[in-house]
């Protein structure tokens, strides 16, 4: 496999990066971000893949408690310009 591009976001700081917005347990909230922008050739027959993670274990400070993260599938969209 190869990373072709990376993209973050805080849940906290889903609305912008100065507001902190509280996370509700058992809810689910809506996320948008963008990723770093690269030019990459996918050859013809392979596929992509999204990995999605819940920490960067060199920036994010973890609790003290267990966090569990759900992710409606189904939701997930990934947009990618063509050129």
């Amino acid at each position: 496999y190869r990373v072709i591009t990376r993209g973050h976001i805080n849940i906290q700081n889903r609305r912008s990066n100065y507001y902190k917005s509280r996370v509700i347990p058992k809810s689910f909230h809506r996320y948008s971000f963008g990723m770093v922008p690269t030019q990459y050739t996918v050859k013809k027959g392979r596929r992509l893949g999204l990995v999605i993670y819940g920490s960067d274990v060199e920036i994010t400070q973890r609790p003290f408690y267990k966090t569990v993260y759900f992710l409606d599938e189904g939701s997930v969209r990934l947009h990618l310009k063509m050129k």
